[in-house]
């Protein structure tokens, strides 16, 4: 019933003095209400049948409802804020992925396997449809660090991001290969680049969190076009380096490694992606315009300190191929 009253119901439009709820937002927490108590009850053969029509005639229906109300997700304010949150677990629920449970939630984890043993479950153009697409960027960019569920929305696009999650068995949902033209077709590449250098400059942006942000944003350097170009011309790596910096100056040191090693790997990995010709000015760069080397020497003095040889791995890397770029040019290779 609630999904009848969410596709036909409108959404009054907010003004700037209240913050008004999208007519379907307290039905889609009904919704992730139904795969909490399938999960409780252990009611797993109604659950199948439940789980089945949602997932094969609901979805479509309301993500459809959900990209006409996209104003809704562009707004600021709590109200707004909770909105996007509510939608990102939405999607993180019907983001088929076997893979889920490594993100430590075991309940969506279950729900999934019971809609991967049926025949129905959706196809790729659903779930990887222009409308899932931009509106999860949209959740995931705009809801602040500060927000408790901010994770939300971090699960679904590293799920459905991911390139080595993305190469599946046939008969599980296959990304199509140009979901990323399509996702970038609906999202502007420019509002993504701005919006992901103004995450990392936030001073919240930090420990585990900003750990999980630069997994992430090098989802989208590992798969190089069509936003590859764009970052790196933005100068994201001088964003990186800001940020492990600002990680140095906190006490935790568990983090401290984690963002390291984490930073050191995005930009081990943005040099890799680079093109040749482009690569000498990249270098340039690092060592000239950011804190690469005080980066580095942390990471390499924690990594002996601690005995985490990972520690300081992607920092080793960079160090040989600036020395061996510079070796080249020097022999006039």
């Amino acid at each position: 019933m609630f999904i009848r009253h969410f596709r036909d119901g409108k959404t009054n439009k907010a003004t700037e003095a209240t913050e008004q709820l999208a007519h379907w937002d307290y039905y889609l927490v009904r919704l992730l209400n139904v795969f909490a108590s399938i999960f409780e009850a252990k009611s797993w053969d109604r659950g199948d049948a439940i789980l089945r029509e949602m997932y094969c005639a609901a979805y479509p229906m309301i993500m459809k409802v959900i990209a006409k109300d996209f104003s809704y997700l562009t707004g600021k304010g709590t109200v707004c804020e909770n909105g996007r949150v509510v939608v990102a677990k939405m999607i993180g629920s019907f983001a088929i992925d076997p893979n889920m449970k490594r993100y430590g939630n075991f309940m969506l984890f279950l729900c999934i396997q019971i809609v991967l043993m049926s025949p129905n479950f959706p196809t790729s153009s659903s779930m990887y449809g222009k409308n899932t697409l931009k509106v999860l960027l949209q959740c995931w960019l705009f809801i602040p660090f500060s927000h408790p569920s901010r994770d939300a929305a971090l699960y679904p696009v590293f799920a459905m991001f991911d390139l080595q999650t993305n190469v599946r068995k046939a008969e599980d949902v296959v990304a199509p290969a140009d979901y990323l033209q399509i996702t970038f077709k609906e999202f502007r590449i420019s509002m993504f680049v701005s919006q992901v250098k103004e995450n990392l400059k936030k001073s919240k942006s930090l420990g585990m969190s900003l750990d999980k942000e630069l997994c992430v944003i090098a989802l989208f350097v590992q798969a190089k076009e069509p936003v590859f170009r764009a970052l790196t011309e933005s100068e994201m790596h001088k964003n990186v380096a800001l940020a492990m910096r600002r990680q140095l100056k906190q006490s935790n040191a568990e983090d401290t490694n984690e963002v390291l090693y984490t930073g050191g790997s995005f930009l081990q990995r943005m040099l890799i992606e680079t093109d040749s010709e482009k690569k000498m000015q990249l270098f340039t760069e690092l060592l000239s315009k950011t804190c690469l080397i005080d980066l580095a020497a942390a990471a390499i003095m924690l990594s002996n300190s601690t005995g985490s040889e990972k520690l300081g791995e992607p920092f080793y890397e960079i160090l040989e191929m600036i020395l061996h770029s510079v070796k080249c040019k020097n022999d006039g290779g």
